[in-house]
């Protein structure tokens, strides 16, 4: 017999909430960016463009597939992409040979002024008539869930590493 939980739904109420606006508001978001964004031929990758341009250091494959919380292949298929559309090159790092750094070519240098700027007007129009109170509790608020569920995922992840070598 499956055992059946009963949650108050009167609690539960705010959590269903937070989860359907989250999805649906971050949905739609989204589809407003690669609708402003289609025709560059960046597909939904123009966010891995901006972090490589921002970083100081060449970023390696790997700390990408961190950085966008996804395992290495996707992260290896979606560069391979990025390569092939000419927006990076990809080079062997001379003082590791197993670390593969990802640079921008300058074809992507030149539309990251485009990226940001769309970017920006994306969340303008997303949080018109927000005061910004609001949206400063908002951010702080969305920070502490994005740390709760980071935090709760690399145990996961650590648990997982640890069942799999036993």
């Amino acid at each position: 017999m499956i055992p059946v939980f009963h949650f108050n739904t009167i609690e539960m109420q705010p959590l269903k909430k937070i989860s359907k606006s989250l999805k649906h508001a971050s949905l739609l978001y989204n589809k407003l960016l690669y609708q402003q964004l289609a025709g560059m031929g960046l597909d939904n990758y123009a966010e891995i463009l901006l972090i490589i341009s921002d970083s100081e250091q060449p970023l390696s494959q790997n700390q990408l597939a961190e950085l966008f919380q996804i395992d290495k292949s996707r992260m290896v298929n979606i560069l391979f992409k990025l390569s092939q559309n000419d927006f990076i090159t990809i080079k062997q790092d001379p003082d590791d040979r197993r670390r593969h750094n990802i640079y921008l070519t300058p074809k992507a240098r030149k539309i990251i002024p485009e990226i940001e700027n769309i970017l920006n007007n994306t969340t303008t129009m997303a949080s018109n008539g927000i005061p910004s109170e609001k949206l400063d509790c908002c951010i702080d608020v969305l920070e502490i869930m994005r740390k709760n569920l980071s935090t709760i995922l690399a145990k996961k992840t650590i648990k997982m590493f640890n069942d799999a070598t036993l």
